[in-house]
């Protein structure tokens, strides 16, 4: 994430790399992953003032699992408030870019079935509420975060139907969201598609983000 939070760095944004655990071994299984990520987003609030962010104004940019992580910060509240020193802070952020992510694992986005029937404790026949709740599309609501969505018309890894599907329910939500087809593959390969990426990234953060909004 260096390379897009220091272009978005040289226009006035506060870019933060936030880190999270991985599966691996049968340890740190969902939802894991989304109390990191929600944590780092009150870290960042709970620490504005020191960093100059606005608090009112917090994005999320992700590709791949990290854009599924992304997408729910803006949809949902936090998950794990037991820690009493950031309990004050919200986690929810006021825009997502959405790149490359999956969005309904219940369509087994990646092929992955046994990496995620162990990731999120057993298979979706066994344990189907584990696998929505990680699923951004079964959390769309009126109240979601403005979202950017860009994927590939080449991925191979997350089917671009995903994004199609987080599109159209978004929408019909009245949630105000744009999708961009690129013309590559998972991981953007062409300066084309990388260019096209971080100047439809900084136009949305623009518009969502900033005072003038």
């Amino acid at each position: 994430m260096r390379t897009m939070g220091e272009f978005l760095a040289r226009f006035g944004f506060v870019a933060f790399s936030v880190d999270y655990r991985l599966f691996k071994d049968g340890q740190n299984r969902w939802p894991a992953q989304l109390d990191d990520v929600q944590r780092a987003v009150r870290w960042v609030r709970a620490h504005a003032r020191e960093y100059g962010v606005d608090p009112a104004r917090v994005g999320a940019f992700g590709h791949s699992a990290g854009a599924q992580l992304a997408a729910l910060l803006g949809m949902e509240n936090t998950r794990d408030n037991s820690d009493a020193a950031l309990a004050q802070y919200s986690s929810r952020v006021q825009a997502v870019v959405d790149v490359s992510g999956p969005t309904d694992f219940t369509q087994d986005a990646a092929g992955g079935a046994d990496f995620l029937s162990g990731f999120f404790g057993g298979s979706y026949a066994e344990h189907p509420e584990v696998w929505k709740e990680a699923s951004p599309v079964d959390h769309v609501g009126p109240g979601d975060a403005p979202f950017l969505i860009v994927h590939g018309t080449q991925d191979e890894d997350v089917p671009i139907a995903q994004a199609e599907e987080l599109f159209e329910k978004l929408h019909a939500a009245g949630v105000q969201a744009s999708f961009v087809k690129v013309d590559d593959a998972h991981t953007f390969h062409t300066p084309e598609a990388r260019r096209e990426l971080a100047i439809e990234t900084l136009s949305f953060f623009n518009r969502y983000l900033t005072e003038a909004h």
